[in-house]
């Protein structure tokens, strides 16, 4: 393989990955926007909850296509220049920036996903509440209604 075939492979490479993180990163913060409404939307959060996992099963797909390339890079880089190992190690660091970004949002996203799924179960319990109430005021009775006569 020429020399330069293996630095176009790795630089194309890592901005495919990249690009992948960064469909998570928008995926992530649509969720943290619907998260942060006062009635959020569960089943829009759920949906792009199986989008990134989607999303994220492709990057652990491309991951394990990159891996002998990038065992290359890792085995031949002592014979590139400084100046053509820098455009790889520029990705890598945007690569790198992107998932600290992406880890801090899944953190905030956790938080407030606990937050909402404790008063989603507190809704429950009123409602809950609610029917008990209904049921001790409102229960029908099985039996036909009985009179009493309190004249004798």
């Amino acid at each position: 393989m020429p020399d330069n075939e293996l630095l176009q492979q790795m630089e194309a490479a890592l901005e495919e990955e990249y690009n992948q993180y960064n469909r998570i990163l928008d995926l992530s913060e649509e969720q943290i926007q619907l998260i942060d409404e006062i009635e959020p939307d569960v089943d829009r959060i759920s949906d792009i909850m199986t989008r990134k996992i989607t999303v994220l099963d492709e990057i652990k797909i491309l991951e394990s296509q990159h891996h002998p390339l990038k065992e290359s890079w890792e085995k031949l880089r002592g014979n590139y220049s400084e100046n053509e190992k820098k455009n790889i190690a520029e990705w890598k660091d945007r690569c790198l920036g992107l998932i600290e970004r992406l880890k801090d949002i899944e953190d905030r996203i956790a938080v407030n996903i606990k937050r909402i799924e404790k008063e989603i179960n507190q809704r429950l319990r009123n409602i809950q509440k609610g029917r008990e109430v209904r049921r001790a005021y409102f229960s029908s009775e099985t039996r036909p209604p009985r009179f009493v006569d309190r004249k004798n």
